[in-house]
């Protein structure tokens, strides 16, 4: 979930979408 991703990174929620496309 981007929840996980977000505290990982540290990023906003926004951000963290982009990640997950990026991959």
């Amino acid at each position: 979930k981007p929840t996980y991703l977000t505290r990982l990174t540290g990023l906003t929620p926004e951000n963290s979408k982009s990640l997950q496309v990026s991959r």
